[in-house]
């Protein structure tokens, strides 16, 4: 069994590689939230972006409880959105 210690180990390090990979989470986030403000036609700010993503490895969570993928995206996602509470709204 994996220990909570061993997950958010986990976690960190995907943080590394996928920064490395895709650069700065404010940066990801800032051109996330762009996208989907000009598709939604509605202000979405990096926070909001990755309560959505959030929602997403929830919604599969609930399709595949054994994909650890999702989790480990899912806290990933919830420390993002923690993170990027502090961008403000005129951010968007």
């Amino acid at each position: 069994m994996t220990s909570p210690h061993d997950i958010l180990a986990k976690c960190a390090d995907l943080i590394g590689d996928r920064g490395q990979d895709y650069g700065g989470i404010e940066d990801n986030f800032r051109r996330i939230s762009i996208i989907a403000s000009t598709i939604l036609n509605k202000a979405i700010s990096p926070h909001d972006a990755a309560i959505i993503l959030l929602s997403t490895k929830l919604a599969r969570m609930a399709g595949s409880q054994n994909k650890e993928d999702n989790y480990l995206d899912g806290i990933n996602y919830l420390a993002f959105a923690a993170d990027l509470r502090k961008l403000k709204d005129t951010d968007k």
